[in-house]
């Protein structure tokens, strides 16, 4: 099927709308959120989330392999950083400091630098996942993970 058929046009829409959705809602809580670890979390959540999706638009519209599974290992990186995010805004909203100790954060650091080289050295060790071109429903990544 061509690239421009019904299923591929309402991926590419709704992942492109959830980026756009979710950068503008962090600007707005960037600028209207008076709570600063409650603001970077929610911020930093939201940015994360579009950024995915937009990376999502990125495989979407790639024409080859290598460039698909380029924009879906930036996808992976930045969307592992959204549970990071996520932390830091229940702990900021909650009331709680754990979003404020440097151990915590040191630790939450160096377990996301470790998953994350894990994920983007698997074109040497294969172990994550792999990867191929599928054309149905419509010309996309498929991932075997």
């Amino acid at each position: 099927m061509p690239l421009g058929t019904p299923s591929y046009l309402i991926y590419l829409a709704v992942f492109a709308v959830a980026a756009a959705g979710c950068l503008v809602g962090a600007w707005w809580a960037h600028r209207r959120v008076s709570l600063p670890g409650v603001r970077r979390g929610l911020a930093g959540l939201l940015s994360a989330s579009g950024l995915w999706a937009l990376c999502h638009v990125g495989v979407l519209l790639s024409p080859g392999l290598g460039l698909k599974v380029a924009f879906y290992e930036a996808g992976l990186t930045v969307g592992f950083g959204t549970v990071f995010a996520w932390l830091w805004l229940c702990s900021a909203y909650s009331g709680r400091a754990l979003h404020r100790r440097a151990g915590v954060r040191w630790a939450a650091l160096a377990v996301f630098v470790a998953v994350t080289l894990t994920k983007l050295t698997n074109r040497w060790h294969g172990l994550y996942f792999s990867a191929e071109l599928s054309a149905v429903p419509f010309r996309h990544l498929e991932v075997d993970h």
